[in-house]
């Protein structure tokens, strides 16, 4: 007669040890292949973005004012970036940024300290990338919207000709700017506002704020200064989205506002449009 073997009894003890070394085992190795996989991911988006950097330049206008009789040399740096378009390789950037017909000096009054600005007649206006000179073809200063276009046998890097990348509140945003003109510092913020205060029902709506930041999105999780406007916003896929324009200081503290790439596309496509038109209608 076979004699059945008894069945071991189970040690509790044991088991639940030995479940925990597994699990613990499973978390370690899930923690591992997670962090691997989002070092790997973020050094994919960082290469991306830093990539993106190529495509950015600064301008340099010059041009001498009539001041009075006496002439004055002025220049300003400004940043953008170079884009291929259907019509060309462009320069987008601010037109604030291109205004060195204003000169604005300190007052004072009663009051405090005033500035005056004061616009005056000007002559051999140049704009250059390097040593390209570049023909200014829209200077919109209401819309702050200008573009510069480069010569034909230019070739330097350019941000794709893509259609209008969609965007929506909380995308995480990208902004390689020039801070105080330190030098090239790339900055992670997202999306906050839409319509940037354009919709009058909202409680924070300002007539003559919206009329600055008209056309624009706003951002928020990074600081904006001086030698900012003019440098292009990058989506987390590297997408265009575009140009830093502006800053309020809310209690709350800074809200950035970016002029959309649409809008440039909207005053690229209208000068030439013109163009045709003048052309259409002159005497043969």
């Amino acid at each position: 007669m076979v004699k059945t073997p008894k069945k071991k009894k189970l040690d509790r003890r044991e088991f639940i040890k030995t479940s925990a070394k597994i699990a613990g085992a499973s978390l370690i190795g899930g923690k591992v292949i997670y962090d691997t996989a989002y070092d790997l991911y973020m050094n994919h988006i960082e290469n991306k973005i830093l990539g993106s950097y190529q495509y950015t330049h600064i301008l340099k206008t010059k041009g001498i004012l009539d001041v009075g009789g006496k002439e004055s040399k002025e220049e300003l740096l400004i940043g953008g970036y170079v884009k291929n378009t259907e019509y060309g390789q462009m320069f987008f950037t601010v037109a604030h940024g291109l205004n060195i017909e204003t000169i604005t000096t300190p007052v004072r009054t009663p009051f405090g300290m005033m500035y005056v600005s004061t616009d005056y007649p000007v002559k051999e206006k140049t704009s250059k990338i390097g040593k390209i000179e570049l023909e200014e073809i829209v200077c919109d200063q209401e819309n702050d919207v200008a573009i510069l276009k480069l010569p034909e046998y230019a070739n330097i890097p350019a941000f794709p000709f893509e259609p209008e990348y969609k965007t929506n509140i909380g995308d995480v945003i990208y902004l390689i700017g020039n801070p105080n003109l330190q030098g090239p510092v790339i900055r992670k913020g997202r999306i906050i506002d839409l319509d940037a205060m354009g919709d009058k029902s909202k409680p924070y709506y300002n007539e003559a704020r919206t009329k600055l930041t008209e056309n624009c999105f706003g951002t928020g999780g990074f600081d904006v200064f001086t030698g900012d406007s003019g440098y292009p916003i990058i989506s987390e896929k590297g997408k265009l989205l575009g140009n830093e324009v502006t800053v309020f200081a809310e209690r709350a503290g800074q809200i950035g506002y970016v002029k959309k790439i649409e809008e440039f596309y909207k005053h690229l496509k209208g000068h030439y449009l013109q163009l045709e038109e003048k052309i259409r209608h002159s005497p043969k």
